[in-house]
Order: C-alpha cells, then sequence, then structure tokens
C-alpha cells in the first residue's frame, strides 16, 4: 500500500483502494511470503532484508500513509532511492 493506492470520490467522504497488482492472499499454509517488492518510501525493512513477511507489513504501510497525510511528505523520502532504504533499514526518520 501506498498513498497513490488511496483514492478520494469527489465528495472528498469516500475512498476507494486501488492497484491490487502485486497483492497475494495469505493462507494458513503460506502465511508468509519472501518476494521482494514495494514502493520505497511505503516499504517495510523486512521487505528490505529479504526476509519472510506476513500481514504486518501492510499496517507499516498504513502507518507511512498516515505519516505522510499529516507531514505532507513520506517518512523515509530521501534524495535517492538506495538512501530512502537505508532509512527504512534503520528507522531514521
Amino acid at each position: 500500500m501506498k498513498l497513490g493506492n488511496i483514492l478520494l470520490k469527489e465528495n472528498k467522504k469516500d475512498l476507494k483502494i486501488c492497484d491490487f497488482g502485486l497483492a497475494a492472499r495469505l493462507t494458513d499454509d503460506k502465511p508468509e511470503r519472501d518476494t521482494l517488492c514495494g514502493t520505497p518510501n511505503y516499504i517495510c525493512p523486512e521487505i528490505i532484508n529479504k526476509q519472510n513477511y506476513g500481514k504486518k507489513v501492510d499496517i507499516w504501510s498504513f502507518g507511512c500513509i498516515l505519516y505522510s497525510m499529516v507531514t505532507g511528505s513520506p517518512p523515509f523520502e530521501t534524495s535517492s532511492i538506495q538512501e530512502t532504504l537505508r532509512s527504512v533499514k534503520e528507522g531514521c526518520i
């Protein structure tokens, strides 16, 4: 999830979540994934570190979305993708 996946309708009361292109359904048989994917400003450290991850990554992304909505910019944004990923891994805002 990222801020760009949230669409606000014209009435400014309703919103929709879009673009489930990389979404995956987690099951009891496979409660975790190991795919390297995501937008640098919203990706969690587990994905960057190539660790298995589950539903908690969506909570991380949602936190980044809320931060972006309050401050006007993503929490780990820097001038380069590599620096942004390093900031996420180190937890530097």
